[in-house]
């Protein structure tokens, strides 16, 4: 009994270390079976940003995680129609941050099918200014080169690929000097067909993005929600983001009709975390907002308070003994 669970067991590790997904050729539709999959992203230094930036325009981005947007999208999507989408989420720093480039970038995939890697998808982004807007740009996608999709084809499909950036910034000259991640809104590109497709300039394009004065790119998140029209239509995606991003984002759009407002829940907690402290005015109130706040907005201050209570402390203590 004993050498039949060991066998069974070896058995099911042996299957788990050798498990295989499926791919499908996106120029005939044939299936495939690959082992591993690898990504990268590779960075340009194209843009450099100048002159006097909006920081007060911050407030356009949504604040996320590197798989951003279209996890909801699940839940919704019934098992059947699930074999029509993929998702590939990547994230890569950017190691020339320093220079104050504002890069474009080229996202990969590859699979290995038997010994060979095979280059499955690259998406090419491109950065762009903005003209009338100081710090600002726009991404866009110069090309898209599509040779196997995980998402189930046939042949003569085409696909949508919808597409959420989520920069990391660096603000060297803040005082806190803190990195924030955010999100732009994502975009579709619809009637993707197998081999190389072309885009004209700013054809498929992000949102504007308005950066503070001087910030350094330290790394970008992408996330690629691959779907087949025939099962999964990508504007689905986009309701549920619409509809369950309410917890980080609200829909509100500025008067020039390009960028998303945050809702400031982060930023309403912290208020009222301060609110708490201050109120309390103890070492270990001021103590806890710092715990969760250690680079807030009254972190200083925090600090400083927590500073007068134990030079009260200490005189009073040496009051006491005299």
């Amino acid at each position: 009994m004993k050498k039949t669970t060991l066998t069974l067991i070896l058995t099911l590790m042996a299957f788990n270390l050798h498990a295989q997904q499926v791919t499908y050729n996106a120029k005939d539709g044939h299936r495939h079976k690959y082992f591993s999959e690898e990504f990268d992203l590779c960075f340009e230094k194209t843009v450099k940003m100048e002159g006097a930036g909006t920081v007060a325009l911050m407030s356009a981005f949504v604040p996320a995680a590197i798989k951003a947007g279209f996890q909801w999208a699940d839940s919704l999507i019934s098992r059947n129609a699930k074999k029509y989408k993929a998702e590939y989420p990547y994230f890569r720093s950017h190691l020339d941050a320093a220079n104050g480039k504002i890069p474009g970038f080229t996202f990969r995939r590859n699979i290995r099918l038997g010994n060979e890697w095979k280059p499955a998808l690259e998406i090419s982004f491109k950065a762009d200014t903005v003209d009338g807007f100081e710090n600002a740009i726009v991404y866009y996608v110069d090309s898209i080169t599509l040779n196997y999709a995980d998402a189930k084809v046939k042949k003569g499909d085409r696909l949508d690929y919808t597409i959420t950036l989520s920069p990391v910034i660096f603000m060297p000259d803040e005082k806190q000097q803190a990195e924030k991640t955010l999100t732009i809104a994502p975009f579709t590109i619809h009637s993707v067909g197998a081999g190389v497709n072309k885009y004209e300039p700013q054809k498929h394009r992000t949102q504007i993005v308005v950066l503070p004065k001087k910030a350094w790119l330290l790394g970008m998140s992408i996330s690629v929600a691959e779907t087949n029209p025939r099962g999964v239509k990508a504007e689905k995606l986009l309701e549920n983001w619409n509809t369950y991003s309410d917890e980080i984002k609200t829909g509100v759009v500025d008067p020039l009709g390009a960028i998303w407002l945050t809702n400031m829940k982060q930023a309403n907690d912290e208020e009222t975390a301060w609110k708490t402290a201050t109120s309390k005015a103890t070492k270990a109130a001021y103590q806890k907002y710092l715990d969760e706040y250690p680079f807030g907005k009254y972190s200083k201050t925090a600090k400083e308070k927590i500073v007068e209570i134990d030079k009260r402390g200490f005189v009073g203590s040496n009051q006491n003994k005299n």
